[in-house]
């Protein structure tokens, strides 16, 4: 059990075997024999993500920035945890019939898109040629208005589909 070599490896299996509770159970022990290790934290909230468990995986996504604050895969995740919960809230908003609750259902929507913004701008500015990052971006900067930073997005998005024909 002290073998960390081990503890790792068995975490992996389990990921790649879609069990997700017994990777987590390992990740678990391996976080309390090495707590500073932001990659057990990055691959619990990746697996918590990949099951829509979003407030799960922005706790542990967010103690992985907190460790490490320079990975892309961190930093996106964390984002596109925010924005799931998100698109989330909206489908879920749009069942509202009041239209007071229905309004304040989608301030609070795009509040949590709003959270999604740093770590979408960080993660473009890790890997500024990802295209995924960049249409999350100019997703973001559209819903929350924020149109110089989208025209520049789109133009950069335009730019690059143009030179791939």
């Amino acid at each position: 059990p002290d073998d960390k070599t081990i503890t790792l490896q068995l975490i992996d299996l389990y990921i790649k075997s879609n069990k997700h509770e017994d990777a987590q159970k390992y990740i678990k022990v391996a976080k309390e024999a090495d707590p500073t290790n932001s990659t057990l934290y990055f691959a619990a909230g990746i697996m918590y993500l990949n099951q829509s468990r979003y407030d799960e995986a922005i706790e542990e996504l967010t103690k992985s920035i907190e460790l490490n604050p320079n990975v892309y895969d961190a930093q996106y995740g964390l984002g596109a945890a925010y924005i799931n919960k998100a698109s989330e809230m909206f489908v879920k908003a749009n069942e509202i019939m009041d239209v007071k609750k229905y309004s304040d259902a989608i301030d609070q929507a795009n509040e949590v898109y709003a959270k999604a913004l740093p770590y979408m701008e960080k993660a473009y500015e890790l890997n500024p040629e990802d295209v995924f990052a960049m249409r999350s971006l100019q997703e973001l900067y559209y819903r929350l208005k924020q149109t110089d930073k989208y025209n520049i997005i789109k133009a950069k998005l335009t730019e690059m589909d143009n030179q791939l024909k």
